[in-house]
Order: C-alpha cells, then sequence, then structure tokens
C-alpha cells in the first residue's frame, strides 16, 4: 500500500514543466505527506472544462480553458453519502484490480474528469526489524525513489464531497485549508476535494518489503491517457500495471519518519543515521512510535 509519500523538492516550476498546470508551492517541499492531508493532484481536460461549464452564464473568460490544472485535496476518499469529512470509511488507496466492480471506485474510474495525478517524488514503506527485543522503533522505514529522484505521479481518484463547513482540517495545515475547497458555504457544507491513491501488486524490487506498490504512471503518454476523456473506465485499467524493476531504487530513511508531526520536517527525513529532530533538545526527542498506515 502507500501510506506516506513525499513531495521535497519546493520548486514549483519542475513539477509544472513535467505535469503542466500551477502546483500551490505551499503543498511542497514535504518529506512525510500523511493521511487527510492536503495534497496536490493534477485535473484534467474533462475535469476542466465540466468546471468552466459550472461558471456563471454571465463570467467572462479570462482566458481559455486549462487542459489541465492543479489543485489540492485531502488525502482519503469520502464516499459520496459523507456529511463529515470525520467519515470512517476514506480509504487512502484504492486497488486497481477492484476499481471496475467498487461501487465506491467504479463511477470514479469511468469518468475522466475523476481520474487525477497525485504528484510526488517518492513514497515510504516499512519493514519490521528482525530483533524485537531491541531499543527503539519496531520497524525501519524505507524511500522509493524512481529514477534516481524527482517529479513523479501516482494514479489518483478524487471525488468532491460537501461537508460540515465548521469541522476543521489537520493541525498544522490551517493555511492550506481553503484550498482543499471546491466553492463556497452553502447550507452550512462546503465542497471538500478528496483524493485516493491507486495500488497494484509490488514490482520485484518493492516486493521486498510489501506486496502493494502506487501506481506510478510510466510517463507522459500513461499520464496523459490516465486524464483523457476519451479514455474509456475499462481501457485506463490498462494503465495500472508496477513500474519497471530497474527504475526503483531504495534507501533506508530515518526513524522519524514513523511520528507524522507538521512541525518537524524536512530532508534530514531521508538520512537513517538521524534520530532527533535537528537544532532540538535532546531530552525532547520524538516518540518514534510506529506508523497508522504503512
Amino acid at each position: 500500500m502507500c501510506g506516506r509519500y513525499t513531495i521535497g523538492t519546493t520548486d514549483p516550476g519542475a513539477f509544472d514543466l513535467r505535469f503542466g498546470g500551477n502546483v500551490d508551492i505551499g503543498a511542497l517541499g514535504r518529506y512525510n505527506v500523511a493521511p487527510t492531508e492536503p495534497v496536490p493532484v493534477v485535473l484534467g481536460p474533462a475535469a476542466a472544462e465540466r468546471a468552466a461549464s459550472a461558471a456563471p452564464a454571465d463570467a467572462t473568460p479570462a482566458t481559455p480553458t486549462p487542459t489541465r490544472t492543479t489543485v489540492n485535496a485531502s488525502w482519503g476518499l469520502l464516499p459520496p453519502w459523507a456529511r463529515s469529512r470525520r467519515e470512517r470509511l476514506k480509504p487512502i488507496n484504492a486497488r486497481a484490480e477492484e476499481l471496475a466492480s467498487k461501487k465506491l471506485f467504479a463511477p470514479l474510474l469511468d469518468d475522466a474528469a475523476h481520474r487525477v495525478l497525485v504528484l510526488a517524488d517518492g513514497w515510504y514503506e516499512w519493514l519490521k526489524a528482525e530483533d524485537q527485543k531491541r531499543t527503539g522503533p519496531s520497524r525501519v522505514p524505507f524511500h522509493h525513489r524512481v529514477d534516481g529522484g524527482g517529479p513523479i505521479a501516482f494514479a489518483g481518484l478524487l471525488r468532491t464531497v460537501r461537508v460540515d463547513a465548521s469541522e476543521p482540517g489537520p493541525a498544522g495545515f490551517e493555511a492550506l485549508e481553503p484550498t482543499v475547497r471546491a466553492g463556497g458555504v452553502t447550507g452550512g457544507r462546503v465542497p471538500l476535494r478528496t483524493v485516493t491513491v491507486v495500488t497494484c501488486a509490488a514490482n520485484r524490487v518493492a516486493a521486498r518489503l510489501h506486496d502493494r506498490m502506487p501506481v506510478v504512471l510510466g510517463g507522459p503518454e500513461e499520464e496523459a491517457a490516465w486524464l483523457d476523456p476519451a479514455v474509456s473506465g475499462a481501457d485506463a485499467l490498462g494503465l495500472l500495471v508496477p513500474l519497471a524493476d530497474e527504475r526503483l531504487t531504495i534507501a533506508p530513511a530515518s526513524p522519524l519518519v514513523n511520528k507524522v508531526d507538521p512541525e518537524h520536517d524536512g530532508p534530514y527525513l531521508l538520512d537513517p543515521t538521524v534520530t532527533e529532530v535537528p537544532g532540538a533538545p535532546t531530552q525532547q526527542r520524538l516518540d518514534l512510535a510506529e506508523p497508522g498506515g504503512g
């Protein structure tokens, strides 16, 4: 599965050049992205056209409808009947082989306006320590990179649900909270974008740690097809395959990854020798708890 990932680059141009759209710089520079947090996703032409058609009839378009646009969404797909972001059913992952058969996912697969690119530059998976009696964390995080590092796109499915406007978002992301909303408050509710990452069977490299991996779309051609309204849901399933073995590398990361804390985030999380937050007093070590969903 994919329970944590990275969007480490702080240069939105790196993503804009690679995927199109305009990435929110506030969503970048993160090395421990966790469920419920705002994450950048790329919408394709079907979603852009739908948004344009929903604009008021007297609105004057400043520019032509874009073929792609980037927005933020809350990681964890809410069901269509949800009225609260605290809904228990909000999967962060969706198995590729179940998309066509599960009612929660099938309508999204068939409508290209709901197929999105989830922007990232790596992800984590965990290895259980062989020595269960040792001190320290019982699971060791490993960071997965594609082609040596750089921007990648997971296949994702997006749904917008109207939820209670008074409910707060995740702590530490108050500045990004307005960006996951697809409109204003009406009747005490607000449209909230939510997203899930599609997973597939692990390739031979990833299988050393887990039997599943996120679907990393193979390149620009596959990314365009995933967003293309001319590509049916059935044909889109053919894009959801494991990444080629030779493109994936894995390296141990800091045990601090086991603790979700947006106040303590940085590239040092990729260093397995770092066991304390840089600059923090020695006695204020982070609790190296196991992750909730690796």
